[in-house]
């Protein structure tokens, strides 16, 4: 996988903590954030405000 965004691996990595096994999840996940890398570069508060950790909290119902 490529290396993301110094910002965005400290997100990716909290997905992965609150996701443990599921992988497919953990790369839908590390796609979105690679795409987003250039758009953080050039807007850092975007990562700051936690709109883009927001983001990748699933809904799940039961």
């Amino acid at each position: 996988m490529p290396r993301l965004d110094e910002k965005l691996h400290a997100i990716y990595d909290q997905v992965l903590r609150r996701n443990p096994g599921e992988v497919e999840f953990h790369q839908a996940v590390h796609e979105v954030l690679d795409s987003l890398g250039p758009v953080v570069a050039k807007h850092p508060e975007y990562a700051d405000g936690a709109v883009i950790s927001r983001l990748c909290e699933p809904e799940r119902q039961i």
